[in-house]
C-alpha cells in the first residue's frame, strides 16, 4: 500500500461504515487506476476536487435516500410555515386587542412604542400571507422586518442602563429566529406553501384576543391581582400556542401523516420551551406549561423519525 493509496482510504472514511464496506476497495481501485503510478516521495494526494465529491456522497448517503432528503425539506418549509402562522396570529390579535381597547372606557394608547408594536404585527401578517400566496421574496422582507423587533427587544430588555447582558435576555427572540431561518433556507422564489384554510389565522387571531380581553378585563375588574396580570396574559397566550400544536400533533398522529409535520411541529414547540426566561421557570404558573411543552417535543420528535423514509433504500433479494 503506497501514500497515494492510504490517502485515499483515510478520505473514504467520510463515508459510513456500511457503505464503506461495500465500496470502498471498488473505489480504492478505481481511483488508484485514475491517478497512475504516483511516487510517493512527491508527496502525490487526491484532488480536492474528489475530496469534495466524497464529502457530498458522504453528506447524501447519511441525510438518507432521496425520500429522505425530502422529508427534511418539507420539514423545514413547515416550521418557516407554522412559524409565521403563529407570528400572524398573534399579530392579528395584537390588532384586534388594540382596536378594542375603547370597550374598556379608555382611548388607544398612541406612544411610539405602541405604533411600533403596531406596525410590527400588521407586518407579520403580512409575511403569513405572502407565504401562503407563493410571493417568497416579499415574504422573506417582511419577516426578515418582523425579526428585527424581537431582537430589538432582547437587546434592550436590561434591568438598568450599564447592566451586563446576560443570555436569558435573547431567549424570547427564539421563536420568531427559527422560522425566519427556516423560510430562507426552505424556500426559493416561485414555492408556494402547503395549502392552509383561510379560517385558521382569523381563528387563531380570535382565540388569542378572547384570552388577551378575558384577562385584561378581569384585572380592569379587579378580579385578578394585578401583580400576577402580566404573568396570567403571558401563559395564556403561550397556552393557546402549545394547545393548538398539541392538537394538530394529535390529528397527525390520527391520521397517520408524513414525519414532516410532526418533525416540524417538535421544532417550533422546542422554540418555546427554549424561549422561557429562567423567572418562568422558578414561576409556578409555568410548571404545568414546562411538562406539556417538553412532552410535545419528545413525544412528536420520536413519532416524526420513525415515520422518516429509510436512510438505506431496502434491498429486496431475488433469485
Amino acid at each position: 500500500m503506497n501514500l497515494l493509496e492510504q490517502r485515499y482510504r483515510f478520505v473514504l472514511r467520510l463515508l459510513p461504515r456500511w457503505y464503506r464496506a461495500e465500496r470502498e476497495e471498488e473505489m480504492v481501485t478505481a481511483y488508484l487506476e485514475y491517478a497512475g503510478e504516483p511516487d510517493d516521495a512527491v508527496g502525490a494526494r487526491p484532488p480536492w476536487g474528489e475530496v469534495a465529491s466524497i464529502a457530498g456522497l458522504s453528506l447524501r448517503l447519511r441525510l438518507g435516500s432521496r425520500a429522505r432528503v425530502l422529508a427534511w425539506g418539507d420539514t423545514v418549509r413547515l416550521i418557516a410555515l407554522i412559524g409565521l402562522f403563529i407570528s400572524a396570529a398573534d399579530g392579528l390579535s395584537g390588532l384586534l386587542s388594540w382596536a378594542a381597547v375603547p370597550l374598556f372606557g379608555t382611548d388607544p394608547d398612541l406612544t411610539p412604542q405602541t405604533l411600533v408594536v403596531t406596525a410590527v404585527s400588521a407586518i407579520s401578517v403580512s409575511a403569513y400571507v405572502a407565504l401562503v400566496r407563493g410571493r417568497v421574496l416579499l415574504a422573506k422582507v417582511c419577516a426578515t422586518g418582523v425579526l428585527l423587533h424581537p431582537v430589538a427587544e432582547a437587546l434592550t430588555a436590561f434591568p438598568a442602563p450599564g447592566d451586563a447582558p446576560t443570555p436569558s435576555g435573547y431567549l424570547p427572540a427564539i421563536p420568531a429566529l427559527v422560522p425566519v431561518a427556516a423560510l430562507y433556507l426552505g424556500y426559493r422564489k416561485g414555492r408556494r406553501a402547503p395549502h392552509v384554510p383561510w379560517w385558521a389565522l382569523p381563528l387563531g387571531a380570535a382565540l388569542l384576543t378572547g384570552l388577551g380581553l378575558g384577562i385584561t378585563g378581569l384585572a380592569l375588574a379587579g378580579l385578578a391581582d394585578l401583580s400576577v396580570f402580566q404573568v396570567l396574559l403571558l401563559i395564556s397566550g403561550s397556552w393557546t400556542i402549545v394547545i393548538a400544536i398539541v392538537v394538530a400533533a394529535v390529528v397527525c398522529a390520527v391520521r397517520r401523516s408524513s414525519a414532516a409535520p410532526l418533525l416540524a411541529l417538535s421544532v417550533v414547540a422546542a422554540t418555546y420551551l427554549a424561549s422561557l426566561t429562567p423567572e418562568l421557570f422558578r414561576d409556578s404558573f409555568s410548571h404545568p406549561l414546562i411538562v406539556v411543552l417538553g412532552a410535545t417535543v419528545i413525544t412528536t420528535a420520536i413519532a416524526g423519525w420513525r415515520r422518516l423514509p429509510a436512510a438505506r433504500p431496502i434491498e429486496v433479494a431475488t433469485g
